[in-house]
């Protein structure tokens, strides 16, 4: 396999539950594109669960350079200082100089879905209270990027995204991060999202807490998807939501940072309540 470009890495960096394995299908549908074969290696990364234990970074890809002029992986870790830290320090280290893709959410519904994410599986772990700064602290985007502009200053490599302008248009959202990649945009991209957080019922819910939880993948998965509607009419929904009162404080925490996120990257926020 020839070596790999140092500097043709493209890092989708997260963040959690903002759309990042929906963005990573979505550029990988173009030919000069290489994506890795496991979408979230977190090779930098040190706490993550799923972390791949990989001898060799370069054997995520098959990258060919006649063909591709880029390859690419997604590992939302990357921006979960302070569970992470020493990310940026590591990429340096190997010589390598990414450009970085950064998709970010209105903080409340990532911290939603983060929290409804963690309750709906129950191998994971979190706070019970969805305002502890596990949550918050990855929603603070300035911050996060902050860790990566010591050893990568240059923010030219530096493509914002936000998972909204994804869900309403993204066919125009992939175009400008091909543009920035100065790739031509494709004709058409399929919007499949991906890795959602799903609807689960209060019954459901009951059930993936017990050890017996694993014999659900002997059902099959039609018969698996009309047992969960059906349960959700039966018993309603688990899925938590915030209170106004919880979001206003979000905003509150999170006010500073997002100043300063909107005026280093030009990133509008108005629409998050900033």
């Amino acid at each position: 396999m020839p070596e790999l470009p140092k500097d043709k890495l493209v890092l989708i960096i997260g963040a959690m539950k903002s759309g990042t394995s929906t963005l990573f299908e979505l550029l990988s549908q173009h030919p000069a594109i290489c994506p890795s074969r496991i979408k979230e290696p977190e090779f930098f990364s040190r706490n993550q669960s799923h972390r791949v234990d990989l001898p060799d970074y370069e054997a995520l890809w098959d990258f060919q350079p006649q063909i591709h002029s880029y390859y690419i992986e997604a590992s939302t870790g990357y921006s979960k200082f302070p569970e992470e830290t020493g990310v940026a320090e590591r990429i340096s280290q190997e010589g390598l100089n990414p450009f970085f893709i950064y998709i970010v959410r209105d903080p409340a519904g990532r911290i939603q879905s983060e929290y409804n994410y963690i309750k709906f599986h129950p191998y994971l772990k979190g706070p019970a209270d969805p305002l502890d700064e596990f949550y918050v602290s990855k929603s603070r985007y300035f911050l996060q990027l902050t860790k990566f502009l010591e050893y990568f200053p240059d923010k030219r490599r530096y493509c914002i995204v936000r998972m909204e302008d994804l869900v309403t248009d993204p066919q125009i959202t992939t175009a400008g991060v091909f543009d920035f990649l100065g790739l031509s945009p494709l004709p058409k991209v399929d919007e499949k999202v991906s890795n959602p957080t799903p609807r689960v019922s209060r019954l459901e819910l009951l059930f993936r807490n017990r050890s017996a939880y694993w014999l659900r993948s002997l059902i099959p998965p039609g018969l698996r998807a009309f047992l969960r509607r059906r349960l959700l009419g039966l018993s309603g929904s688990a899925h938590f939501e915030l209170s106004k009162t919880q979001k206003d404080q979000i905003r509150r925490e999170l006010q500073e940072d997002m100043t300063q996120f909107s005026k280093e990257f030009k990133v509008d926020v108005s629409g998050w309540g900033y």
